[in-house]
């Protein structure tokens, strides 16, 4: 029969050294009656659909995400999935520890321009710097900005596109997102061409 009321996530398949999500995606789905559900505004690459199983844990209210169907979604592509998964497995116990906040490195930046992909500007598009063990989430249209925007992670691009965030210790990566699109860039790739492209977002519906 169909998974109804099942609360799903999409993530991405590349995983740092503790096997979790170097970028998270924040874009949750539930299934209705049908057991169908639709994320908006996907980032392409290879990504990973999974379910939330609630977690037994004394501290707080938590869960972790079985998977369920793994994925690849290309620029501005459509995707239509069908999904059969077996019975879900007994309540876990986990105990979480929070990762050590990231260590700026002082006077050293990252800067470059953000292009819509229509190769304009893209002003007030949302940027972040990716550290590892640290959070970081892309959401609908957007990057999220918790912690990030706390610890200076994140900035807005000016009318011209252009940025200029603070570097850290154990930086990997720099994000962008806006209505437009999204993109990810290694900071070896930044520095080679500081000039960087969104990618157009995707879209995947299914059953499950």
């Amino acid at each position: 029969g169909p998974g109804t009321n099942e609360d799903l996530d999409v993530s991405f398949a590349e995983v740092g050294p503790r096997g979790l999500p170097l970028v998270s995606l924040n874009i949750p789905a539930r299934t209705d009656a049908q057991g169908r559900f639709e994320f908006r505004k996907v980032p392409p690459g290879s990504l990973h659909i999974t379910y939330r199983e609630k977690l037994s844990n004394p501290n707080f209210q938590s869960w972790q995400n079985r998977p369920l169907k793994d994925v690849e979604l290309k620029s501005g592509q459509d995707l239509v999935v069908n999904i059969v998964t077996s019975d879900r497995p007994a309540t876990p116990v986990m105990n979480f520890r929070p990762a050590p906040a990231p260590v700026p490195i002082p006077g050293a930046e990252v800067k470059g321009t953000l292009l819509k992909p229509n190769g304009q500007p893209a002003a007030e598009a949302d940027e972040g710097l990716q550290v590892e063990g640290s959070y970081l989430a892309v959401g609908k249209g957007a990057l999220l900005q918790g912690s990030a925007r706390q610890e200076g992670r994140f900035v807005k691009t000016g009318a011209d596109g252009s940025f200029r965030l603070p570097l850290f210790e154990r930086a990997q990566a720099v994000l962008a997102a806006s209505e437009d699109g999204y993109v990810k860039v290694s900071l070896d790739q930044l520095k080679a061409s500081p000039q960087i492209t969104l990618e157009k977002w995707g879209r995947i519906e299914g059953t499950l």
